[in-house]
């Protein structure tokens, strides 16, 4: 029986496709109660939690983080951020997928946020 994936189900594979191939952790689990947070442990690894993923899915290369009066909303918490786009909803051509460390989202981020401080467009933590 062939069992038909919503756009949102087959994007988060990708990702972790992404994430098993690239990183090849020992396992993969889900975060419950998490929005699309996933923790890769791997016996190699000196950190015994293991490391946090978030997976983000768009379909225009963007991506988004909440940003609080404490920081980024799930990005200060992951290790690295699984970017996944689609060039349509309906009949996907093209699956655009990335991992990046989550440091690197974060600087930009915060240079994005300095920016439109800077030029006086009205930001809110919330």
């Amino acid at each position: 029986m062939e069992t038909k994936l919503s756009t949102r189900s087959l994007m988060t594979r990708c990702a972790l496709k992404l994430i098993n191939e690239s990183l090849v952790p020992d396992s993969i689990s889900k975060l419950g109660g998490r929005a699309n947070i996933w923790r890769i442990n791997d016996t190699l690894d000196s950190d015994q939690d293991g490391a946090l993923i978030s997976v983000r899915t768009s379909m225009n290369n963007t991506i988004a983080f909440k940003h609080t009066v404490h920081g980024w909303e799930t990005l200060d918490d992951v290790k690295f951020v699984a970017s996944v786009s689609i060039d349509a909803t309906t009949s996907p051509a093209t699956i655009t997928a990335r991992l990046i460390d989550a440091d690197i989202v974060k600087s930009a981020f915060n240079r994005a946020l300095e920016g439109r401080q800077k030029a006086g467009v009205a930001t809110r933590a919330c």
